[in-house]
């Protein structure tokens, strides 16, 4: 997928916990946490397979990519992103079919 704009801003409230990415797909991809001033920080490659611990916040928005890319880049190469709701959860990050 591209898109022409970035996700919503992250806006995280309450205590921390841990969200684990589990990356599905048949290639590896890339985490990004976007911050609350629509800015984006890289937390990482998931291998194919590998799945990822993250601690976390109700709120905050995280992306996955297919490629690294930077703040100024004009298009996104998102595979999708995740709100995070309350409480430990699994994040699954299927093929695209």
């Amino acid at each position: 997928m591209e898109f022409s704009s970035p996700p919503p801003p992250s806006s995280p409230v309450g205590s921390r916990f841990q969200v684990e990415f589990d990356n599905q797909t048949d290639a590896p991809v890339f985490l990004y946490w976007r911050d609350q001033k629509n800015g984006i920080k890289i937390y990482g490659k998931i291998d194919t397979g590998a799945q990822r611990r993250q601690y976390t916040r109700k709120g905050a928005v995280w992306m996955i990519t297919k490629k690294q890319i930077k703040p100024s880049d004009d298009q996104w190469s998102e595979l999708g992103h995740f709100v995070i709701g309350k409480g430990s959860s699994r994040a699954v990050i299927r093929k695209n079919k």
